[in-house]
């Protein structure tokens, strides 16, 4: 086996800021279908005063949480972090092959579904937690719980859509103080805070 053949089965990079933006459109898309299939089931009109606050509860302690961990264990802004990472960053493999814009967004379209049906999961285990705890009765805890899931996961989704978006645009600053290079990264690993980058200097093709 030649070293050709080895490069070519390797997977390819994507550019990191147009994966994070082709995920957030996905995550848009799902969280839209979502609500919609809801209302148009009835499931959101028809829960309960103790759903709803069962539902915005876990809404709060989870966003919460995450934007906790996310800003106070940080020493410096996450985007300073980011580009902290990014001047360390080495130059892409020789061999290795950029992927093209479409095939980036097809494959994050199909991980941010894939994520957002585990959100649902999630979300439904979630509610059925919150809703004993504040005292719905056992036998009718799956009455609206499908509803409940589904237009809890669309907030969790919109949330990360919002996130995805949020990274990018810190992503395309650093490329742009930085001269047009490009941050590149392996599939489905953008937004990671680590070293997990490439760096492609500004070209006359790029």
């Amino acid at each position: 086996m030649d070293a050709a053949e080895v490069s070519w089965r390797r997977p390819p990079l994507v550019t990191s800021a147009w994966e994070l933006r082709c995920f957030g459109r996905a995550w848009i898309v799902v969280a839209v279908l979502v609500v919609a299939v809801d209302v148009a089931l009835g499931g959101a009109s028809d829960l309960l005063p103790v759903e709803i606050w069962a539902c915005a509860l876990l809404f709060f302690l989870t966003v919460a949480g995450a934007l906790a961990r996310a800003f106070l264990g940080l020493r410096t802004q996450p985007d300073m972090e980011y580009a902290r990472v990014f001047d360390r960053s080495p130059a892409p493999p020789a061999g290795l092959r950029v992927e093209g814009r479409r095939s980036t967004a097809n494959r994050a379209a199909w991980a941010a579904t894939g994520i957002a049906v585990l959100l649902t999961v999630g979300a439904a285990a979630g509610l059925v937690v919150m809703f004993t705890l504040l005292g719905r009765p056992r036998e009718h805890i799956l009455d609206h719980l499908a509803g409940a899931a589904g237009l809890l996961a669309a907030g969790w989704t919109l949330v990360c859509a919002l996130a995805s978006f949020r990274i990018a645009v810190w992503f395309r600053h650093w490329e742009e103080w930085r001269g047009g290079r490009t941050v590149l990264s392996r599939p489905l690993t953008s937004g990671r805070l680590d070293y997990v980058y490439y760096v492609r200097d500004a070209s006359p093709e790029g």
